[in-house]
């Protein structure tokens, strides 16, 4: 730094300095009039787009509760719903086949290619692969056994074995 500055140096470097802080000044009104503006048009923008969002997300959410919606599921009440069927790797199959055919009705006539069916459509979800027809099969035979069951027809090559479940003219 100068030892000795002249009065004149200094009134120039004061000078030069006042020029600097104005021009900038200058420089910085005119950049917060634009971002004010900037500002503004960010805000409304905003705005709409909030508006929009919440529309959205009310009227998705509405849709996906209706696309949830299954209405034969809604006709099962719900404690059959919350029956314990057991875990997907070890499931409850007669249990299955039983919460089935108490739907149907007295003189409704089944056999083991429907019950599959509706027992892979109603508890698919819970089970880790689907049952086997032999597996129904079985079921449907011991629960005639046990007199739980009628069977109409015995099973052929390409007749399957047809069941209901009171008896015929009771």
């Amino acid at each position: 730094m100068k030892q000795r500055w002249s009065v004149q140096e200094i009134v120039a470097s004061l000078e030069e300095q006042a020029a600097f802080h104005r021009d900038r000044e200058a420089f910085h009104a005119s950049q917060e009039v634009l971002h004010q503006e900037k500002r503004r048009e960010h805000a409304t923008e905003l705005a709409e787009l909030t508006r929009r969002l919440t529309e959205f997300q009310a009227v998705s959410t509405a849709a996906v509760e209706l696309a949830g919606r299954n209405p034969q599921r809604a006709a099962v009440p719900a404690a059959e719903q919350q029956e314990d069927f057991g875990s997907a790797s070890n499931p409850k199959l007669t249990l299955m086949v039983r919460s089935v055919l108490d739907e149907l009705g007295a003189q409704e006539p089944f056999g083991p290619n429907g019950v599959l069916d509706e027992v892979t459509r109603r508890f698919g979800n819970r089970l880790r692969k689907k049952p086997d027809l032999r597996q129904v099969s079985d079921i449907l035979r011991r629960l005639e056994r046990s007199g739980r069951i009628h069977r109409l027809r015995g099973g052929r090559p390409h007749h399957e074995s047809r069941y209901v479940r009171e008896a015929p003219g009771s």
